[in-house]
């Protein structure tokens, strides 16, 4: 089997090195054709002269001359025929190439020294690079002297030895003419990969390169032509450019179109460039810009190269970096330069400028209500709607979402930014149809002016933007105005988002934990890791008063993760305890900035794996409303996290409003009641009613249930009586240090001394 191994493997590598000698024999350029079998014809001609003067000097008679030079003149009159076919004319040429050499042998009886005619003429026909010309070189050889040396030897070889043994000796001289084709052919493939390589290089490039001589047909085109122009490259050969490309004189237009052409053909004018049209294979215009260069060879110009873009895909690749896909409307970076040149003009003509920071009110339920297709026609309108509301040299731009952003300049004062951001709500008040149903929608503006160029663009959009949400927390509908006020806010915003940021690297954050009880034996059944700030001046900063930064800010990712590592780790050291520690569960809470991390699931399972906890003792939850949004890698990234063990939880259950149908898209083990529902169940009718709606829905689905926020015991003993299974909230614990809940529990039952009766504080 070994030695079956390696005589393959031989093989194999034997085909390999002998194929990449072989030449690929691809067809030469028309222009590169004609040139090389012009000068045999005239090599074919000069042996027919040659053999005419010969005879003449010799005394040869008529017939004799004529027998001698007409073969080559005949192969040389058939060679330029143009009603022959290329490859024809070709065939015509080597056989008068080789002809040539056997009368050359006849004449001299067979001399060793005229064999080397043959040898010379194989080197020639080699330049056509044809297979066809070297196959019928290597049989004219065979066949002449097989045939002549067996009836006429003295005339083919010159020693006896041969002469006895002609066709021993044929053999012997068609090896000869073998290894010479056979070394013509490496030759040729050398050449061959050079020009491979070059192309290889050209063909890299996005941009067509093609070369004419200096009567302007295309002798080189590189695959980038055929691609732009849709049709095979090598087609375009040897035609005229200006027609291949479709320069019709005739057309308007077309003396700017050529005229770096014309110039790189006829002169040596370099890198002159001109906007232009061409014209693909199918007759679809396309906008072009083309560079002529000369090709200059010992100060004689033979030829050009030509480049030219497709402008079509450079002004798309433009488009879609500047500009919104959806509404054709400025996207952020294009908002942002026009802003830069708009601040540098202010001093010029000591005017204002303002942004509007406009964010539609109630865009989610509308979007969820008649679907993104609706909600997607709806931004439409509402674009045109906002253009027609500002003054013509404004730019308006989408932000993304349901965000638009208006750029005003050359005011009088704020007050003519009121005025536009009043349109702006004016033009919303018409109501909007789409999927047949009329739709009210209204905005929340917000509004900076500055006179100053030394502005930071990125500063004046925070601006509008905190304007924005002021209008938002008024009732919104309204148009606010960026002030000191909302500047001081900004100000503690960002000092807080610094101070954040140094806390996650200095270590200053803290994890805490809220036990989670069964509501029948009032046993652990878990916990929740909760994140605290210990602030060095202000001492424990509930998330309340720094989560909403982490979250703009994008800190969220780091602090998230510093969260589950860390709880992982101290439920690492409860298990060692054993008893109700060991069948305790986990939660950590997942921000949608998280889910949208690519490394969510990789810290998921380094966590896990560093810390020996198993996945099914760890369940991440995830609010309502990101999964109403039903995004395809929200989904993915779910069923992703599931497949490592862990469980899945819904937080803040019975606040969405969109349909149920994301409990059987997602991936979800567990439903948690929102507190607001709990808080209430006491006192309201309804409250009771969707309580045990949601119940009923979790066992329907096979769905475990906790209750959040259970503060009291007729809340307590409501939720066991509808049946629930768990609950957690202020009055079994509030959320604690590890060390402190360690205390509190009774280690001999499992359960926490609130369901004794004792009372504890809301620390």
């Amino acid at each position: 089997m070994l030695r079956s191994v390696t005589r393959t493997t031989v093989l194999q590598l034997l085909h390999t090195n002998v194929s990449d000698l072989v030449p690929r024999g691809r067809r030469l350029a028309d222009p590169v054709w004609r040139q090389r079998h012009r000068s045999m014809v005239v090599l074919i001609v000069a042996h027919a002269v040659g053999f005419a003067v010969y005879g003449a000097m010799t005394n040869a008679g008529a017939p004799a001359i004529a027998f001698q030079a007409g073969p080559p003149a005949a192969a040389a009159a058939l060679a330029v025929a143009p009603w022959l076919r290329r490859s024809w004319r070709s065939f015509a040429a080597v056989l008068g190439l080789l002809s040539s050499s056997a009368l050359l042998l006849q004449a001299t009886n067979g001399r060793t020294d005229s064999h080397f005619h043959f040898f010379v003429m194989i080197a020639i026909i080699a330049l056509y690079q044809q297979w066809s010309t070297f196959g019928l070189a290597f049989g004219f050889v065979l066949l002449h002297h097989a045939v002549i040396g067996v009836l006429a030897p003295d005339v083919v070889f010159d020693t006896p030895a041969a002469q006895q043994r002609p066709l021993l000796w044929t053999a012997v001289h068609g090896g000869y003419i073998l290894a010479a084709c056979a070394a013509s052919m490496v030759a040729w493939r050398l050449i061959e990969k050079e020009r491979e390589r070059a192309e290889r290089v050209l063909d890299s490039t996005a941009e067509g390169v093609y070369e004419v001589d200096t009567d302007g047909r295309i002798t080189f085109a590189n695959s980038a032509v055929g691609r732009i122009l849709g049709c095979d490259e090598e087609r375009l050969l040897g035609r005229d450019h200006h027609d291949a490309l479709s320069h019709d004189a005739g057309e308007p237009g077309a003396e700017d179109r050529s005229v770096c052409m014309a110039c790189a053909v006829t002169t040596k004018i370099s890198g002159r460039s001109a906007k232009s049209t061409f014209r693909r294979h199918d007759g679809a215009a396309f906008p072009v810009e083309c560079t002529g260069h000369p090709v200059v060879e010992k100060g004689r110009q033979i030829g050009s190269v030509m480049t030219f873009r497709d402008r079509t895909t450079q002004a798309m690749l433009t488009r879609q970096a500047l500009y919104d896909d959806l509404t054709g409307l400025a996207n952020r970076s294009l908002l942002l330069e026009h802003l830069e040149h708009a601040l540098a003009r202010i001093d010029r003509n000591r005017t204002a400028l303002a942004i509007l920071f406009c964010d539609l009110d109630e865009f989610k339920p509308v979007n969820d209500t008649f679907g993104h297709a609706a909600g997607d026609e709806l931004l439409m309108v509402v674009s045109g709607r906002l253009q027609e509301a500002v003054r013509a040299h404004d730019t308006v731009a989408r932000f993304g979402g349901d965000e638009f952003v208006a750029l005003c300049t050359d005011l009088a004062s704020e007050r003519d930014a009121l005025t536009i951001a009043e349109r702006f709500l004016e033009a919303l008040r018409e109501p909007i149809v789409v999927s047949g149903q009329q739709v009210q929608i209204s905005a929340s503006v917000g509004l900076t002016v500055t006179t100053n160029p030394s502005s930071a663009p990125e500063l004046l959009l925070g601006e509008a933007d905190a304007a924005m949400y002021r209008a938002k927390e008024k009732g919104r509908n309204r148009v606010e105005v960026f002030d000191e006020e909302l500047r001081a806010r900004a100000t503690k915003r960002l000092q807080l988002e610094d101070e954040l940021r140094t806390a996650i690297a200095q270590g200053e954050l803290r994890v805490h934990y809220q036990p989670k009880v069964s509501l029948i034996s009032g046993a652990l059944a878990g916990v929740e890791a909760l994140v605290r700030w210990q602030h060095p001046e202000l001492g424990l900063v509930r998330p309340a008063e720094f989560l909403a930064v982490a979250e703009e800010s994008g800190l969220i990712v780091p602090l998230g993760q510093y969260v589950l590592e860390e709880s992982c780790r101290q439920l690492a050291r409860w298990r060692t305890r054993g008893g109700v520690w060991e069948r305790c569960t986990l939660s950590v809470n997942l921000s949608c900035q998280q889910l949208a991390h690519t490394d969510l699931v990789e810290t998921v399972r380094a966590a896990l794996h560093a810390t020996g906890v198993p996945g099914e003792r760890l369940c991440l939850e995830v609010s309502e409303q990101v999964l109403m949004d039903d995004a395809p890698l929200t989904i993915d990234t779910l069923r992703s996290l599931k497949r490592l063990g862990v469980t899945l939880a819904v937080d803040d259950f019975g606040t969405g409003f969109s349909s149920l149908s994301y409990l059987t898209n997602a991936p979800i083990d567990v439903l948690k009641v929102d507190r607001s529902l709990v808080s209430t169940l006491h006192q309201a009718k309804e409250s009771w009613s969707v309580v045990a709606a949601a119940l009923g829905l979790s066992r329907c689905l096979g769905l475990s249930a906790v209750a959040e926020g259970v503060e009291q015991t007729d809340q307590a003993d409501a939720l066991r009586d509808l049946g629930c299974e768990h609950a957690q909230g202020y009055h079994f614990a509030a959320p604690q240090s590890a060390a402190a809940l360690e205390a509190l529990l009774d280690t001999e039952t499992g359960c926490l001394a609130a369901i004794s009766g004792l009372k504890i504080e809301h620390g």
